[in-house]
């Protein structure tokens, strides 16, 4: 706890114990009154100053189901900084709700109707930009980079489509000098080693094992202390089904972000079932003093997808 709000919480503990009969004559008050004006005076100054050094980033990925232009209030009542949102349409040709907040800045690839494709969504001051490595036979793993005042790092966007391991497993290699960097690899994977012997030359389990040894992680995983295939919260509910419940949804992190990871949460079912037949995932990171250094020359790589 830092010393200031220990001191504010000390003072309120004292002005709650003081006497209400112990009056001040000469301004009509009681000590505790003063006592409590005194504690949160101070209390103001010290969240300034001590808030004021945190740099929360929240980053939100969902898959909406569409129609992400009449559902983004949902998401946004949580204030996130940054969303990937897997099956979306073209933010470019849809009208948001006129009292829902506009995103800062955005990027979207998809099919050439623009029906569906994968967003990300700024809500602060990060900018986001498409790398221009970006292979678009590889649907959908999408770079971006990611930059505000204080630092940068790469976005791996992902909605993966069948066959789904062979997919991601194609742009992780494909991006391979990304991961040495500061990086998130965030969305729908549509993978879970459950399923590894269905995928026998790209499962789900080895390409964990390959971000491991890149120093990526899975935040919830590390959050949850759980082991993979073993997860106890759902991400995706078949045709909306709660009673068959699946982890599908991820958020890979470079170990300088998941050193910085304070919360995960996931939806539930019954506040989101109704608009997708996934759940949200929230993850907070704490940058305060974060300083990231993506790595040079991205995506500089002599794999070729297949």
């Amino acid at each position: 706890m830092p010393p200031g709000l220990f001191c504010t919480l000390y003072i309120f503990d004292f002005a709650m114990v003081l006497p209400t009969d112990v009056i001040d004559i000469n301004v009509g008050d009681t000590r505790r009154q003063h006592a409590l004006r005194f504690a949160n005076v101070y209390l103001y100054f010290v969240v300034i100053l001590n808030f004021q050094n945190y740099q929360l980033m929240k980053i939100i990925s969902w898959n909406c189901k569409k129609y992400y232009h009449a559902k983004a209030k949902l998401i946004l009542s949580a204030h996130p900084d940054i969303v990937i949102v897997p099956e979306c349409e073209n933010p470019g040709l849809s009208i948001f709700e006129k009292d829902a907040i506009k995103p800062n800045d955005a990027i979207w690839f998809g099919d050439p109707k623009g029906d569906r494709g994968i967003g990300v969504f700024s809500y602060s001051n990060y900018k986001i930009k498409l790398l221009e490595i970006h292979n678009t036979n590889i649907r959908y793993v999408v770079p971006v980079s990611v930059t505000n005042n204080e630092f940068s790092f790469v976005l791996l966007a992902v909605w993966t489509h069948a066959p789904y391991t062979k997919q991601i497993w194609d742009g992780v290699k494909y991006y391979s000098n990304l991961l040495d960097g500061d990086i998130i690899i965030a969305g729908d994977f549509n993978s879970n080693s459950k399923w590894d012997n269905a995928n026998k030359t790209s499962s789900h389990s080895d390409l964990v094992k390959h971000l491991e040894s890149k120093n990526i992680t899975s935040a919830y995983h590390y959050f949850q202390h759980e082991l993979q295939g073993e997860e106890t919260i759902p991400t995706f509910h078949w045709y909306h089904h709660e009673n068959k419940p699946f982890h599908i949804d991820y958020c890979f992190a470079s170990n300088s972000f998941i050193n910085k990871l304070i919360n995960v949460e996931i939806g539930e079912f019954k506040d989101w079932s109704k608009h997708s037949d996934h759940m949200p995932l929230t993850f907070t990171f704490d940058l305060d003093d974060f300083s990231a250094t993506p790595s040079s020359n991205p995506g500089e790589s002599g794999y070729v997808a297949t």
